[in-house]
């Protein structure tokens, strides 16, 4: 601040009261000390709007550390003072004739005059106590709520972020995935054709296709059972995404629910002002000084509490800005592999056009086998191998889909929970976080216009109401600023769940980019057949009972890995079914609170009745 703010001043000086003598030294004395607190206090109030200074840009920052929570419910003993003798009771009690003393005049004027002079420094001290408690917390104020903003920014910027990686995923998976899968099946079916439509004369040349028919079928299924195992992947990742994201919706309403019952026990204190409970009347000097030491204590750990948030919100920054990056880059990669896959496309177009017009003209062989020969021995045991890779590979073909099969209702239970996550999300922030927010400005309303409507009698009592004016104010910034570092812990879960989901659109991608290089193959050996570089006529017997044997090999690692997908995704189905138990529970409570913030606003409707009424 500059020279004219609190802070630059500094606190205004004590003042020392010295017995004189004369009781109306004293009384004018303690008169200038209440003055002067008057005036500091108008000073401070006039400056109370003044602008702070924007905050510096955050910097990235270690981990987040783990957030030292404090309750937010705050207690009300103490609120209810007895009812002490007065200082001037006590002076009246103190100026009666003692036994002991020679001169019975002097000795009660001396006594009296020095009780009066201690309890009008309490006074005073506790006037100066409730100013510089003002001074602080309007200081500490402006750093929470410096605080709550850069949360909330945050909470924005990882919200757009989440809405990036969902469009991202949708691209990736729903449209890309997709276009090539589509020129995945054509591809296959253009091998086939072509394939079926080569001629081929004598056992060696058919041996020689329907093991190439056999090959191209393991290549389909070896590329259908690689992306069944990426695509369990990716859904585990997604899954995990939710658990983060499980985790925010839980925090957000534990929180609700803290929020809640901070209203209802402010409510109580206000239900105790209305109905007297808690009365000006029952104030002393040593009451009043213990309330103004605890506000300060309060606003202390307030300060250190919005340190501590600032730190957590700088780490969540740097975890941030890496997912933007990320996303960034990912967007670029869906935007290349779909130009891609529009190539891809055109390439099998082309292909299909030519492989028309050799559809149908398949000739099979009508040359006599040389009866004895060892090239027709290998020829006919190598037709009995390709019969029984058909038969493998067939049955093989029936797991890998039916495993496609689990995999997308594995992805559909995993992105239905997601929805619902979503959906509580907006229920618990939106619906009844907003809800429980307005009902603390209620009630916060309602007491700040049921302390200054209260009538107070002499000085103890305006000090107690100004001390519990900033009891209340200090109270809330310890709300607040324990709800900042909430939502700072809840934006880094979210940003967790961002990371996971990124990892999940990265395996997507990845998964296209094998497709796509598995396509690109199948082209270009599409195009070998068409044009002749590759046909039945360089065949040979031994060429041929080597590629039934790789593809033998080739079928038993098809069905290792078809194995393995199927328990994987069988354990991920139970972990989705297991979290859309959770989700629906976490649905009850997010309802169950939106009843106690009812009821709540409830009784802030009816406490504001009763302050309207003090205002008449």
């Amino acid at each position: 601040g500059g020279p004219n703010t609190p802070s630059a001043r500094g606190p205004p000086p004590r003042r020392s009261v010295t017995p004189t003598g004369r009781v109306a030294g004293v009384l004018a004395l303690v008169a200038a000390a209440l003055c002067l607190s008057a005036a500091v206090l108008a000073v401070r109030g006039g400056i109370s709007g003044a602008a702070a200074p924007p905050p510096a840009a955050g910097k990235a920052g270690p981990a987040s550390p783990s957030l030292a929570a404090s309750p937010l419910v705050l207690p009300i003993a103490g609120m209810h003072e007895t009812l002490p003798s007065s200082e001037t009771q006590s002076s009246s009690s103190e100026s009666e004739p003692s036994q002991s003393s020679s001169s019975p005049s002097q000795s009660s004027s001396s006594d009296s005059e020095s009780s009066t002079t201690m309890a009008a420094d309490s006074v005073a001290a506790n006037a100066h106590g409730v100013a510089e408690n003002k001074e602080k917390l309007f200081e500490t104020t402006d750093e929470v709520m410096r605080n709550k903003f850069v949360a909330y920014e945050h909470r924005a910027h990882v919200i757009w972020i989440r809405n990036m990686i969902l469009q991202n995923y949708a691209t990736a998976f729903k449209e890309n995935r997709q276009l090539a899968m589509i020129n995945l099946v054509r591809v296959w079916r253009n091998k086939e054709a072509l394939l079926e439509s080569t001629p081929a004369k004598g056992q060696v040349q058919e041996n020689w296709r329907d093991s190439m028919l056999n090959e191209a079928k393991l290549d389909y299924l070896y590329i259908s059972s690689v992306l069944n195992g990426r695509m369990a992947n990716s859904t585990a990742l997604i899954a995990e995404a939710n658990e983060y994201m499980m985790a925010a919706n839980s925090k957000i309403i534990e929180v609700n629910g803290e929020i809640s019952d901070f209203n209802a026990n402010q409510s109580l204190i206000n239900t105790g002002l209305l109905d007297g409970s808690i009365s000006p009347e029952n104030a002393t000097t040593e009451s009043n000084a213990e309330r103004v030491a605890a506000n300060e204590a309060t606003i202390a750990k307030v300060e250190a509490q919005a340190k501590a948030n600032t730190a957590t919100m700088e780490a969540n920054l740097k975890l941030t800005m890496k997912n933007q990056n990320e996303l960034s880059e990912n967007a670029k990669l869906i935007y290349e592999r779909y130009t891609a896959i529009e190539k891809d496309h055109d390439a099998i177009d082309e292909t299909a056009h030519n492989i028309a017009s050799m559809v149908g003209y398949s000739q099979k062989s009508s040359e006599a086998a040389a009866s004895g020969s060892a090239v027709d021995a290998m020829a006919a045991g190598n037709a009995a191998h390709v019969k029984a890779n058909l038969k493998l590979i067939f049955e093989l073909e029936t797991m890998v889909e039916n495993n496609k099969f689990v995999a997308y209702e594995n992805r559909a239970m995993v992105i239905g929970n997601r929805n619902l996550i979503l959906e509580n999300y907006d229920e618990a922030v939106m619906g009844n976080r907003q809800l429980a927010n307005m009902n603390t400005v209620q009630v916060r309303q309602n007491r700040d216009a049921i302390l200054r409507a209260l009538p107070t009698d002499g000085e103890v009592q305006e000090n107690w109401k100004n001390s519990m004016i900033n009891k209340a104010h200090a109270d809330f910034l310890e709300h607040r600023s324990i709800l900042n570092g909430h939502v700072a812990e809840v934006n880094h879960l979210l940003a967790e769940a961002n990371e996971k989901m990124i990892a999940a659109n990265d395996k997507i991608m990845e998964s296209n980019k094998e497709l796509a290089s598995n396509i690109e193959k199948h082209i270009d050996m599409n195009k070998k057949l068409f044009n002749g570089d590759l046909k039945a006529t360089d065949a040979t017997a031994d060429d041929n009972d080597k590629r039934i044997t790789s593809n033998s090999k080739y079928h038993a690692e098809i069905h290792k890995a078809a194995i393995t997908n199927e328990k994987a995704m069988q354990e991920h189905l139970k972990v989705a079914m297991q979290h859309r138990q959770e989700i629906v529970k976490n649905a009850m409570k997010i309802e169950e609170h939106r009843k106690k913030i009812k009821e709540n606003h409830a009784i802030h409707i009816e406490n504001a009745k009763k302050v309207a009424d003090l205002m008449r």
